[in-house]
Order: C-alpha cells, then sequence, then structure tokens
C-alpha cells in the first residue's frame, strides 16, 4: 500500500518536472528535495543515537 503511493508520488513528481519550462527550477527542486531527505535521514540517526544514550544513563 505504502510502496503503491510512494510509486504514484514518484509519477506525479516525475510529470511535474517534465511541466516546468526552467531548468533551473527542477534543479532548485531537487537540491531542496536532497536536503529535506537529508535532514530526515540524519535526524532519524540523531533521534536514535539520543534514545540510546538516553537508556544508557537510566
Amino acid at each position: 500500500m505504502i510502496f503503491l503511493f510512494r510509486h504514484h508520488f514518484v509519477i506525479s513528481f516525475a510529470q511535474k518536472i517534465s511541466q516546468t519550462p526552467s531548468y533551473t527550477k527542477l534543479r532548485q527542486l531537487m537540491i531542496a528535495l536532497t536536503k529535506f531527505v537529508s535532514f530526515l535521514f540524519f535526524g532519524q540517526i540523531f533521534v536514535h543515537v539520543l534514545v540510546v544514550q538516553v537508556r544508557i544513563a537510566f
């Protein structure tokens, strides 16, 4: 279910990209998306490390 939703999101995202007239807009979008994904990824790692530290502390 989640995979299907993600696949649909990727397809609609690609369609939006193909509809955008300028390449710079696409590049800005990709940079923003990459920053967001990396932020989520490192946020997850940070929270995980924080939880482990708290468990060790108590």
